[in-house]
């Protein structure tokens, strides 16, 4: 249940990420994805071995960097 609910999780936050970067996105969007990110950030973890955990790390960062370079391009929006 818990990689579903993650994999489902990841692929909205990206989702809307995408929109944001095409130029489509809103600032209702960027309220999503931080939403989004927060459960991802506070669902129970699963992981078995660290490499597992340290993958879901890096995943979580790399979508929060993600999110931060969108939300540049949303305030500079015209």
């Amino acid at each position: 249940m818990y990689k579903e609910v993650k994999s489902k999780l990841i692929k909205n936050i990206l989702k809307c990420i995408s929109k944001i970067e095409k130029g489509n996105g809103t600032l209702e969007d960027a309220k999503k994805i931080e939403l989004m990110l927060f459960d991802l950030k506070t669902l129970p973890r699963t992981e078995k071995t660290y490499d597992e955990w340290f993958s879901t790390y890096l995943q979580i960062m790399h979508l929060e960097i993600r999110y931060a370079s969108a939300l540049l391009r949303l305030s500079t929006k015209p």
